[in-house]
C-alpha cells in the first residue's frame, strides 16, 4: 500500500520535469534496519519496479556505495565488471632466472572476492566517470556533529517538559 503512495509522489515529480531516483535506504534508516529487513526492502523494490526497473534505478544513480558482505555471484561479477580491468605486467623468466619476455595481462581492478570481503567500515564508491575508490565510512549517528545535534534536541525537549511541569 505504501508503494502506491510512493508511485503517486514519483508521478508528480516526473510530471514536474524532475528525474527521481528511488534509493534502497538513507543512512539514517540503516541503524534501524536489520540485514534481513534491508534484503526484504530491496526485494520489495524489485517486486514493485521489476528487475529491469531496479536495474534502471541503479544505472541512473550518480553515486553508489557498495558495502561488503554480499555473496551472490552474479552481483559480485556485476560490480567487479563495473569497476573495470587494469593491465598487470607479467615477466617470464628462463631456466637461469633471466627475464625472457615481458607481457601484460588484464586483471580486475576489484575482484569479486575482494568486494565480498570488504572489511567492516569500508565501502566501494562508484561515482559517475570516476574510477571506483575504497573509502572509510562512519555511520551518521556516530559522527560528532550528529551526536551534538541529538544532545541539543534532548536538552531542548527536557527544557520544554520542565517548563510545562512548572506551569502546571
Amino acid at each position: 500500500r505504501w508503494l502506491d503512495h510512493a508511485d503517486a509522489r514519483v508521478r508528480l515529480i516526473v510530471d514536474q520535469g524532475l528525474v527521481p531516483c528511488i534509493v534502497g535506504a538513507w543512512g539514517y534508516y540503516l541503524q534501524h534496519l536489520s540485514v534481513d529487513q534491508m534484503v526484504r526492502h530491496w526485494r520489495e523494490l524489485i517486486a514493485r519496479w521489476g528487475d529491469a526497473g531496479a536495474r534502471t534505478i541503479v544505472n541512473n544513480s550518480a553515486a553508489i556505495m557498495l558495502f561488503g558482505g554480499t555473496k551472490d555471484r552474479d552481483d559480485l561479477d556485476y560490480w567487479s565488471t563495473l569497476a573495470g580491468d587494469r593491465d598487470e605486467p607479467v615477466m617470464t623468466t628462463d631456466a637461469h632466472g633471466r627475464m625472457a619476455s615481458r607481457t601484460v595481462r588484464k586483471v580486475p581492478v576489484l575482484a569479486p572476492a575482494q568486494l565480498a570481503n570488504l572489511p567492516r567500515g569500508r565501502v566501494v564508491v562508484f561515482y559517475r566517470d570516476m574510477t571506483p575508490v575504497i573509502g572509510r565510512v562512519r555511520m551518521a549517528w556516530q559522527r560528532r556533529d550528529v551526536r551534538a545535534v541529538k544532545r541539543a534536541e534532548r536538552r531542548q525537549a527536557k527544557a520544554v517538559v520542565a517548563g510545562a511541569e512548572a506551569a502546571t
